[in-house]
């Protein structure tokens, strides 16, 4: 007998036994009391730093269990307790009337907030270096993949991209703000400082004839610390033989 599908009030049952001609028959009645109808709403889906939510539920006066629920008459539910995973509650209200119980599940998916790294808290760019894209320039860690970037901040001429345009700054530092939004929603962010430098000015020692007998020769510039190339030459000292 499933009372969900019985007219509310007395229902009539009925048990017969034997063949056509020698039948025996009993009856009963099931009063089937009225339920009031719970409703908690949809799942949903909150960042586990999110402060304490009140849930939405009719009719008040039941009671929530589950994790995170930190008062089950007020339907308070704390993110930060419960922790992140897929948390099942469920609401039971009892008719004042006549004692029956309806329950009713909500799920709550609490997301993790994302993790977002970069490296590199200062960077120096060249005045004039035209477009720089600011992920393949820095490592930048997130973590879980595949949400939304923006990228802000003066020079930032593509916010998804994260473009770095100094052309028309001038020298000096700017900083930069990145937020990462998670698939779930979720945001966190980090920041960095660009120092916008001029250019340096590489200058090589004057075209030299010598002897192939001198042995090695040192190669001399300004300002050291840069890299030689050529033929036969030791890229970081600038030593020929």
């Amino acid at each position: 007998f499933n009372p969900a599908t019985a007219n509310v009030g007395a229902n009539s049952i009925q048990y017969t036994y034997g063949p056509a001609n020698c039948r025996s028959e009993g009856s009963f009645s099931i009063t089937v009391l009225p339920a009031t109808p719970v409703m908690v709403g949809n799942d949903i889906t909150i960042c586990n730093n999110q402060p304490d939510i009140t849930l939405d539920f009719t009719p008040r006066g039941g009671a929530w269990r589950g994790n995170g629920i930190v008062d089950s008459l007020q339907g308070i539910f704390s993110p930060q307790q419960a922790g992140a995973g897929a948390q099942i509650l469920t609401y039971r209200y009892v008719e004042p009337s006549n004692g029956c119980v309806t329950t009713a599940r909500k799920t709550i998916q609490v997301a993790p907030v994302p993790t977002v790294n970069i490296a590199e808290a200062t960077v120096s760019f060249c005045l004039f270096d035209g477009n720089i894209i600011l992920p393949e320039e820095l490592n930048v860690q997130v973590s879980p993949t595949g949400g939304t970037n923006n990228w802000t901040g003066t020079g930032i001429t593509n916010a998804a991209q994260g473009i770095f345009n100094n052309n028309n700054l001038n020298l000096g530092t700017y900083p930069i703000l990145y937020t990462y939004t998670s698939p779930a929603g979720c945001v966190a962010s980090d920041s960095l400082i660009i120092q916008v430098i001029p250019k340096p000015q590489a200058t090589a020692q004057m075209d030299t004839t010598v002897c192939i007998s001198i042995g090695n020769l040192t190669l001399q510039a300004a300002p050291i610390g840069g890299q030689w190339s050529g033929s036969q030459i030791n890229t970081n000292s600038g030593l020929v033989n």
